[in-house]
């Protein structure tokens, strides 16, 4: 916020803004920040990209997950945590082919990822519900 405060055009301030309200369980809050920071900077980089696709996936947003990563489809495939959010939003919406694919290509980038850990980084149980339910159904311990 402070950075916010003396820069209200930096569009990377309201990135990482959105992740630390994304982790910490606000992801309506954080989808505002995201929304501003790609209205400031069209072309984000894959970091940037993930709060969104999070914030979406969690606010159960699973198609909108999907559309997001066809706008920027080479940010949203920098960071392997993207490829399994991605793949668990295309499970809950029962498109397995697709969420296997995201898998398989996530799990060649992290071959050691572990949903139950991965979602330990969410300061919500009902985030980390969510997230295990989609990363499940797509494939993953």
């Amino acid at each position: 916020d402070k950075s916010l405060s003396l820069n209200p055009n930096n569009a990377q301030s309201h990135a990482e803004r959105c992740s630390i309200l994304m982790f910490a369980g606000k992801p309506k809050q954080a989808l505002a920040s995201s929304k501003t920071a790609l209205t400031i900077d069209p072309y984000p980089r894959g970091d940037e990209i993930n709060c969104p696709i999070f914030s979406l996936y969690v606010s159960g947003q699973f198609s909108e997950v999907i559309q997001l990563a066809e706008r920027f489809p080479l940010a949203s495939k920098e960071e392997a945590s993207s490829l399994f959010v991605r793949a668990a939003a295309h499970a809950m919406l029962d498109q397995t082919e697709e969420a296997a694919e995201l898998l398989a290509e996530g799990l060649s980038r992290n071959p050691f990822f572990k949903a139950e850990s991965f979602a330990q980084i969410f300061g919500s149980e009902d985030i980390r519900n969510i997230l295990l339910e989609g990363l499940r159904k797509a494939g993953l311990d």
